[in-house]
Order: structure tokens, then sequence, then C-alpha cells
């Protein structure tokens, strides 16, 4: 089965209205082209965050696109969460590796809450390093696991032939075709 996603909790993912809703992390940012450009510090766990309330023991999917634009040298675009001010961080994601000056890459990340886990933080391990981060999306996985049941669907399917019953009547199907 597919995954069925809920609503979306990131507030100006697209970046349409500038930056608003999101907070620097050790380092600056601004706005650019609908992205969201970060520059870190010296600090490789810089990064914009923005407490979207993730819930202890849900699951989320979260699907943004980075491009690394200048560096020292290639780096890893991540997924950190952290409390509502953007402290207590944790690695949940490392990814895709950006070349710096290359082209921008989507990534989609599943990952669950813990305790202390309310904001999201897309980053570069890279110190002192400028990149974009373009239509963030986090949305909250309601179904996430296969469907177990034990109907087979190897049901027959009949099209062009009308049936009619009255309550009482036995339909031999082994003449259809």
């Amino acid at each position: 089965k597919a995954d069925v996603l809920g609503k979306e909790l990131v507030v100006n993912g697209n970046f349409a209205t500038g930056i608003d809703g999101w907070t620097a992390k050790d380092g600056s940012q601004a706005y650019s082209n609908n992205s969201l450009v970060f520059t870190t510090g010296s600090n490789t766990g810089g990064g914009p965050f923005q407490n979207i309330g993730l819930i202890v023991g849900n699951t989320y999917k979260l699907t943004m696109t980075m491009k690394l634009l200048t560096s020292s040298s290639n780096g890893q675009l991540g997924l950190m969460l952290s409390a509502s001010n953007g402290t207590s961080q944790r690695t949940v994601y490392q990814g895709s590796i950006l070349v710096s000056g290359g082209p921008a890459i989507t990534e989609a990340i599943t990952f669950t809450a813990i305790s202390g886990d309310l904001s999201v933080q897309p980053f570069v391990d890279e110190a002192n390093a400028t990149y974009s981060l373009s239509n963030i999306s986090v949305k909250e996985v309601a179904q996430f696991t296969p469907d177990r049941s034990i109907n087979t669907n190897e049901a027959k399917l009949f099209t062009g032939k009308a049936l009619s019953f009255n309550g009482n009547d036995a339909v031999n199907i082994d003449s259809f075709s």
C-alpha cells in the first residue's frame, strides 16, 4: 500500500512569502528566488529551523530540495530534529552528497519523533558553506504498514451481463465468462 499522508505541517515551505517562519541556527539566512539561502559559520550543525510541533512516536515524511552553492569541499545533506527553540539537536538523517556549485538534489526522508523533537532543521555538514533550501514539506504518515488482511482479492468481475435477485435465487457463475 502507498503511504497515506496527513496535512502539511511546514509553514511557508515553498518560500513564496520570503523566509517568514524560519529561524537561523548557527549561521545566517536570506531570501533569494523562492529559496532560503543559508550560510554556515564554523559549526557544521548550522541551519534554518522551524517548530512544527512534532508528536512523540509519530512518523513523518519530509521532502526538500537543497543545493550547495559555495563551499571549500562537497557536503552531505542532512536533517536534524530539535527542541522548539533549535536546541537539543539530534541528527536523524544524512543522505546525498551535494557537490559544491553542482545541481540541486531533492531528498525524501521518513523519520519518527522522540521526546524533545518539535522542530525540523535541514543542514549541510560543511563549515563556512552557503546552500539553498526550497520546497520543504513535512506530513505525518498516517498509514505506514502494508495491508496484512487475509483477503486474496481473487473475485471475478463480470461486465456486460445484468443479474437480478428476488432474495431467494441462486446463481451459477460457472456459466459466465
